[in-house]
This record gives structure tokens, sequence and C-alpha cells, in this order.
């Protein structure tokens, strides 16, 4: 996803640098391949916008760094992660401490597709904070930008609960998918969805051939909306499931019932 912004706002004459040391061959490559240009943290944290999208559980050392290698700036930044909302007052608390402007930020869509950058529908900012207008004159690279009304934190919300939902989604379309594959009846079964639930089909056709990949992100996300429904006992423990799930699905790969399912859905005609 960050590679995919940054790529769009480079497309719209925008410069966009980024801290690579310490990172991963892999996240260098996309970076760079963006068009990002490596820089200090001293010189990011002079930049005027700051979008900090990173997997969730490196958000916190993320907002912590540049916090401490600021000074006297006027700068904004935006957490684009999902967070708990806790977790976005805390943070905001601390860059605000620091001489930053904090906004809270949700991500919904995909990323932006390499090459595509130019007339793709970019994915939706859901933004709240004093400052959302910084993020707002993003708009004319084709990004989304709408304010949430709320405190910082309703964005972190938001996310989550949209989070819980298309992955949740994803998640029982793999594993029911999966189960009918193993069971003989999985062309059954894509039939019955596309006469009942056509946009699952399609829906399952976007998001399963690379849900594997992006596994363990999503396993992050699914622990962080656990965490936020730990006073629902039973609604967390549906998440930790579904955190569960999506760590083995990065460690072991699909399943020969998971791949045979992709290919029916390649395969199929049902809508």
């Amino acid at each position: 996803m960050g590679a995919g912004i940054a790529r769009a706002l480079i497309h719209h004459g925008y410069r966009v640098i980024t801290p690579l040391a310490g990172r991963s061959a892999a996240s260098r490559d996309r970076a760079l391949a963006a068009g990002m240009i490596d820089a200090g943290m001293a010189e990011v944290t002079r930049c005027p916008l700051i979008l900090s999208i990173v997997p969730s559980d490196r958000a916190a050392a993320v907002a912590r760094t540049v916090s401490a290698t600021a000074s006297d700036t006027g700068s904004v930044f935006v957490d684009c992660n999902p967070l708990r909302p806790a977790e976005a007052r805390d943070m905001a608390a601390m860059l605000n401490g620091a001489g930053f402007a904090f906004v809270d930020a949700a991500i919904v869509g995909a990323a932006p597709a390499r090459g595509k950058q130019g007339g793709q529908l970019l994915p939706r900012f859901h933004a709240c904070g004093a400052d959302t207008e910084a993020l707002a004159r993003l708009e004319r690279t084709g990004l989304d930008v709408l304010r949430v009304d709320g405190p910082v934190g309703s964005a972190s919300a938001l996310k989550l609960a949209i989070a819980g939902m298309s992955k949740g989604m994803t998640g029982l379309i793999s594993a029911m998918g999966a189960l009918a594959m193993r069971e003989g009846v999985g062309d059954a079964f894509l039939a019955q969805l596309g006469a009942t639930q056509p946009g699952l089909i399609d829906w399952a056709r976007r998001q399963l051939p690379t849900m594997h990949d992006r596994a363990a992100r999503w396993s992050v996300e699914m622990a962080e909306l656990a965490a936020l429904l730990a006073g629902k006992a039973t609604q967390a423990d549906v998440f930790k499931a579904f955190e569960a799930f999506y760590a083995n699905a990065a460690r072991a790969g699909p399943a020969p019932e998971e791949q045979a399912l992709i290919g029916a859905l390649g395969e199929s005609d049902h809508r």
C-alpha cells in the first residue's frame, strides 16, 4: 500500500522520501521501484506531510522515532494504520507534544497497481483530527479523502470495523470453499454461491489468490480488533480465531484444497 500510494503521488509531481535503513530487501526494492528517495529520519521529519503506512504492529515504533527525532516541526503526521482508538489517541498526544499536528486516517481499498496510477481509482482515506485539510490537498492525485466526524480514534475504529468485515468474509470463503473442495462438492458450492450470492464469487476471485501473501499483516489487524473487543468476550474470540487463521495461512501457504478452490474460481462462470 505504501509503495502504491507513493507511486501515485510521484506520478502527480510530489517528491516522496522514506528511510530505507534497516528495511528488508523486498521493502527497499518496492520503495525504490515506486520512485521514493532514500533519506534519513531527520529529513523525513522536516517534510510538511508525513504518511505512516506500515504494518500496525510497527506503527507505534515509527511514531516514537519520528517524535524523538523531530525538533521545532510544524509538520502534519498522518497515521494510516489499523490501530485501536486508544492507541491513536496516545500517539496523537505524543506527536502533538513533539510539535506535530496529528491526523488519524484509515485507508480503505486495494493498493494502487503498479503502472496503473494514472486514472486508476485510488484507495479512500477516512480522516479525523484538526488538520485533515493537509491530507485533503492530495485529492488532486485521485485520492478520495473523507472527513470522519468525531475525535481522534474515530477513523481507526472505522478501519478496524471494515477490516473485520472484509478479512472475516475472505477467511470464511477460504475455509468453507476449501472444505467443499476437500469433500468433493466444490462445484456445487460455487454454483450455489453464484445463484444466491454472486458478489461473493467476485470477491473470492479478487481476494483469495493473494490472501496468503497478505496473511501476516491481516493477522496483526485481527489481533488489534480482538483487543478492541476485549470487553465483549464472545466477539473477541471470533477475531482471535481469525488472527490464528491468518497467522497459520502466512506460515503454511495455500493447502491443496485451497489451490483447487482458487483454480476453480478462475475457471468458473458463476456470477
